[in-house]
């Protein structure tokens, strides 16, 4: 896990992910839905809270931590798409 300010010279800040087979995937920073941008990203997993069904899971991020937290469903948080 590393934050870059410039993610390959993009001038793009956000979080680079590195598997140990080398893989990388790249998380921009993304605020919160279009409407407040700020130091951190807020991506929308997959995965729902079975204890809570309105919410779904999320995953959180900014220059010093990431974690996995549940958020009411109806926030637009940003989806990233990988293909196989």
């Amino acid at each position: 896990w590393t934050w870059t300010n410039n993610y390959k010279g993009t001038g793009i800040v956000g979080q680079e992910v590195r598997a140990s087979n080398g893989n990388s995937i790249f998380f921009p920073a993304t605020g919160k839905g279009i409407s407040i941008v700020g130091p951190y990203g807020r991506y929308w997993s997959s995965s729902l809270n079975m204890n809570y069904p309105y919410q779904a899971f999320i995953f959180y991020f900014n220059s010093d931590s990431y974690y996995r937290i549940s958020h009411d469903r109806y926030y637009g948080y940003s989806v990233r798409p990988v293909s196989k």
